[in-house]
């Protein structure tokens, strides 16, 4: 073999793998833009050490989810207005906006506001003036046009000032979510109360909220109970996430079915390109074998070399597409087969409780007492 046509065999495998890789990758950055803050830095107030680790990996996991992330580290007020009219800017067009924020935040007279690095921060009025006030971020993500808005606030603590930790005293106060947007609104424990560090390279939260995310095909809200339920465990029940959703339709950060989709594309595509190939390299061997002049023949010979190595090329990438191709549509099989079990479910839940309605309306009208069971009927129930 040629060094020209070892250099083609090197290119073309090269080049498939990258093909490869953007192939595997879940989604396209299209209709998806975040930002994400990690501030720990402090100078006026107690350090953190994990949100910086936080928003890095964050920004990463997301990346891989197929958002557009706009990311500050350490960043102080002037890097946060500036970050936040970037991330307005960036969402013009946009399906899905997300924000992230790990670090200090403080609650005064009802309204959350992050704290920057570099500030001095000494009463009420210097946190409204030297702070970021969460509903300035979320007012700037409903007037850009998106039709879903999630948020994600590992900073409930409201008095950075005393201690060393994140701890504060009371936790961020509950924030309405827009009505007329699809929305979420999670915050690292429940209103009043504050979240730990932990001793890992990340927040409990965080910690909990990345592993979460990774899983292909689980609904956002699912996802939210998925990540309670684990920070709960971490914590002894000494710290509860919260949630706050407006949410009709479902939201994937990895949709299976897209994932499996798109790699059948993918695979069906190499195989028409090979397919492709190898028909040229035939063409090329009938003019081989009826060339009679040699200097030509060997020129024939030496293109189809080329062309062979690049069809060594395609046909591992083929073989390669069609394997992570069959993955995705099991995975995405497993998915569908896990929503349509959950699904089953809470219908029966449903159909239980309005039984149980039945009975309590019944024996309230009997006994003209009300019911423990009526009384703790479910919302979807129409009794």
């Amino acid at each position: 073999m040629t060094e020209e046509v070892i250099r083609i065999v090197k290119k073309s495998i090269f080049i498939n793998l990258l093909f490869l890789f953007a192939v595997l990758n879940p989604l396209t950055a299209e209709g998806r833009a975040a930002l994400v803050i990690g501030n720990g830095a402090y100078t006026g107030v107690p350090s953190l050490a994990n949100p910086p680790n936080d928003a890095e990996d964050m920004a990463k996991t997301l990346k891989e989810a197929g958002f557009e992330v706009v990311l500050l580290i350490n960043a102080d007020l002037a890097e946060m207005e500036a970050g936040l009219d970037t991330f307005t800017t960036l969402l013009k067009g946009k399906d899905t906006a997300l924000f992230y924020y790990a670090g200090h935040g403080v609650q005064v007279a009802g309204e959350n506001y992050l704290i920057p690095v570099k500030e001095t921060i000494e009463n009420e009025a210097q946190v409204k003036s030297r702070g970021v006030a969460l509903g300035d971020v979320l007012d700037r993500v409903k007037i850009s046009g998106v039709k879903t808005a999630l948020m994600f606030l590992d900073a409930c603590r409201n008095n950075p000032f005393p201690g060393s930790s994140r701890s504060g005293t009371r936790g961020l106060s509950v924030v309405a979510t827009p009505r007329d947007i699809e929305s979420l609104i999670a915050f690292a424990t429940e209103p009043g109360y504050t979240a730990e560090d932990g001793d890992g390279r990340n927040g409990i939260f965080t910690a909990a909220l990345l592993k979460c995310m990774k899983e292909p095909g689980i609904n956002i809200t699912d996802m939210m109970a998925k990540v309670r339920s684990e920070v709960m465990e971490e914590t002894k029940n000494q710290q509860a996430p919260n949630s706050v959703l407006r949410l009709n339709k479902p939201f994937f950060f990895i949709d299976a079915a897209a994932l499996a989709e798109k790699a059948q594309a993918a695979s069906m595509q190499a195989a028409a390109d090979l397919a492709a190939l190898e028909k040229q390299i035939a063409d090329q061997q009938v003019q081989i074998d009826a060339e009679k002049n040699k200097s030509k023949k060997s020129a024939l010979e030496v293109e189809q070399q080329k062309q062979q190595a690049l069809q060594a090329a395609k046909k591992l990438e083929a073989e390669n597409l069609a394997k992570e191709a069959e993955r995705q549509k099991l995975a995405a099989d497993n998915a569908r087969q896990i929503a349509l079990q959950k699904q089953s479910a809470d219908q029966a839940a449903i159909q239980k409780a309005g039984r149980a309605c039945r009975i309590g309306r019944d024996a309230t009208r009997r006994t003209g007492k009300t019911c423990p069971e009526w009384r703790l009927r479910k919302p979807r129930c129409t009794y």
